[in-house]
């Protein structure tokens, strides 16, 4: 089975072992901009990250820390970038969302609200 790594599984495996050892075995694919936001967000914002306590604390890297981090996850997985084809095919479904109508509001709590006329 071929796991996809996305930046946010990155960075929860950098931050949660039993994340990370899920890329022990098993083939794994990113795509190569996954480096760069996970760069970005460990040596800028950071994360959040929940112990087993419920203790809450901000988690960032050094430059040296990430690219070490970086290095390691690059030995684990290979980076793989879409075709053309499939890129643009892409590009057009996302489009084609964006041009859609918005999808109808819910009710308000309570079902809807029916006005009444003025007697």
């Amino acid at each position: 089975m071929r796991t996809f790594w996305d930046t946010s599984a990155a960075i929860n495996a950098a931050v949660s072992t039993n994340v990370y050892r899920r890329l022990l075995t098993g083939d794994h694919v990113a795509r190569l901009h996954l480096l760069a936001e996970f760069f970005a967000t460990m040596t800028g914002r950071g994360v959040e990250v929940t112990d087993d306590l419920g203790n809450t604390r901000r988690v960032f890297l050094t430059p040296n820390e990430c690219a070490t981090r970086l290095r390691d996850f690059a030995e684990k997985v290979h980076f793989e970038e879409p075709a053309k084809e499939e890129a643009d095919k892409e590009g057009r479904r996302r489009a084609a969302l964006r041009a859609a109508p918005p999808p109808p509001s819910p009710a308000p709590p309570g079902g809807p609200r029916l006005e009444m006329p003025d007697s």
